[in-house]
């Protein structure tokens, strides 16, 4: 593809539903990351080429994605800006996942974004998402603060921050019945301190 990402059928049946499958299979919870969302993807050659014939469309991959309930994060990047979506399943059996996009380290604010991932003990999880900046001793902080004022100069930038609905953020979804004795399990081994509730409660 160009600048948008293209899914081939051959990453997508031979690759990407072969691990979500097998996943399924094992009842472990899937948190998938890519470059590109699917808001972001089409099936043009380069720029402005012809459709490809092997290239999965958005709307196929975003479908048959949210069809795993094991499913339930997708980060992503690739449009810069700070923004939370919910994609959605059929079903309540396969509710769909959280599209969790974080802007660029080269654009303002300049903040990454760290994932937490907590048990409720009530059949759900809070997918806790806090966005943390760099401390300014640190030689890519100041690289990043260095792209940035390039991207305003030369007025390419805009707002990334997005809204307060999408930045630190607490996001719930059920527990799959598949994965509920490895969450279980897991839970008896993690830590106690959710590091996001200094920032979210």
């Amino acid at each position: 593809g160009g600048s948008p990402g293209m899914v081939k059928r051959s990453v997508f049946d031979g690759w990407l539903r072969t691990e979500l499958d097998r996943a399924q299979r094992d009842g472990v919870l899937v948190m998938l990351a890519s470059h590109h969302a699917t808001t972001s993807v089409d099936r043009r050659e380069g720029e402005f080429g012809a459709e490809m014939a092997d290239a999965v469309s958005a709307a196929e991959v975003e479908a048959r994605v949210a069809s795993y309930a094991n499913v339930v994060a997708w980060l992503v990047g690739h449009e810069h800006d700070v923004r939370v979506r919910p994609v959605r399943g059929v079903d309540a059996a396969h509710p769909g996942y959280w599209e969790v996009q974080s802007g660029s380290m080269a654009d303002w604010p300049n903040q990454a974004r760290a994932m937490e991932v907590v048990d409720n003990g009530d059949g759900t999880l809070s997918l806790f998402g806090t966005m943390i900046d760099f401390t300014a001793t640190s030689c890519m902080e100041r690289r990043f603060r260095q792209l940035a004022m390039m991207d305003y100069l030369s007025a390419w930038d805009h707002s990334h921050v997005g809204t307060a609905l999408d930045r630190n953020v607490e996001l719930v979804i059920p527990i799959p019945e598949a994965a509920r004795a490895r969450v279980a399990a897991a839970a008896m081994t993690a830590s106690s301190r959710i590091e996001s509730e200094t920032t979210l409660r």
